[in-house]
């Protein structure tokens, strides 16, 4: 849902996508105690766990194409959107948990790392 919210923003650029996301996920209220519960939840239900996986592979899908959009460095770009989902992902599960609004500060660093590598391959 906060995907399709960003793709109807008036906006065409990776890292202004990313920041939308990354703005919209902030703003929701439920995904600190919603997303480690669904998880928990798919790890005992088998389709619990396939449409987690789809999921998964759209969000995915989504940041990469996100971050090749900044950066001509496909591995780079891979990598990043990765480190992006797994701070999503990971942060609920460490004691205390790293909020959403606090994993929203390192996925700005990394956007602003692709935005960086992207300047010096246009020099």
């Amino acid at each position: 849902a906060l995907i399709d919210l960003v793709e109807s923003l008036p906006m065409t650029d990776g890292a202004d996508r990313l920041r939308a996301l990354t703005k919209a996920v902030a703003a929701d209220e439920a995904h600190d105690s919603l997303e480690p519960q669904v998880r928990i939840w798919a790890s005992q239900d088998q389709v619990a766990r396939e449409y987690l996986e789809r999921i998964d592979r759209r969000r995915t899908e989504y940041l990469q194409r996100q971050c090749r959009a900044i950066v001509d460095d496909v591995d780079l770009a891979d990598d990043v959107a990765t480190m992006i989902y797994l701070i999503m992902i990971g942060a609920s599960h460490i004691v205390p948990q790293l909020l959403v609004r606090d994993q929203a500060q390192l996925w700005d660093r990394l956007i602003n790392h692709l935005e960086t590598q992207s300047d010096r391959h246009k020099v």
